[in-house]
């Protein structure tokens, strides 16, 4: 796409209260129901995460999720807004998932694996806990320790 590409910026002239995106819930709370993100949602969204992950430049951000989903749009959006490495895969692998994760860390050999606020994950109807997530990691011979913990920001999201 790159070589076919045109490399002038596109111009799209909009307002912030125009509509940037529509999401569909998945229900699971009730009806699915569409979601409209404004302009101005998606860029109070590059702003908030990019704060409170304090991302820099030099990062590369790995999106194991599907780019239906909100999160993976989001993600895909605020590591390009501010000039991150974005690596997409086609999809997820459980078996490859630290082979790509060894590919990509940083030079400090630290990974940071970012989740949900809450303590809890609901995937598929079944309630996922944090612990549950410490203990699997740490099971993995390259994992020397694992934890789950609040980390202070000073932006709320």
């Amino acid at each position: 796409m790159l070589k076919i590409g045109n490399a002038s910026p596109v111009i799209c002239p909009s307002k912030d209260e125009d509509i940037a995106y529509i999401f569909y819930t998945s229900g699971t709370t009730g009806n699915p129901k569409g979601v409209l993100l404004s302009h101005r949602n998606v860029l109070a969204d590059v702003d908030g995460v990019s704060q409170a992950l304090q991302l820099e430049e030099r990062q590369t951000v790995l999106c194991f999720l599907p780019l239906f989903h909100v999160n993976a749009m989001l993600t895909c959006t605020f590591s390009l807004g501010i000039g991150l490495t974005l690596v997409l895969r086609k999809n997820f692998s459980a078996g490859e998932f630290w082979e790509i994760v060894d590919r990509y860390k940083d030079e400090d050999n630290y990974i940071f694996i970012v989740d949900r606020i809450k303590d809890m994950v609901i995937r598929g109807g079944e309630n996922i806990y944090s612990k549950e997530i410490d203990n699997l990691l740490a099971t993995h011979p390259k994992i020397q320790e694992a934890a789950t913990g609040p980390f202070p920001s000073k932006t709320a999201l």
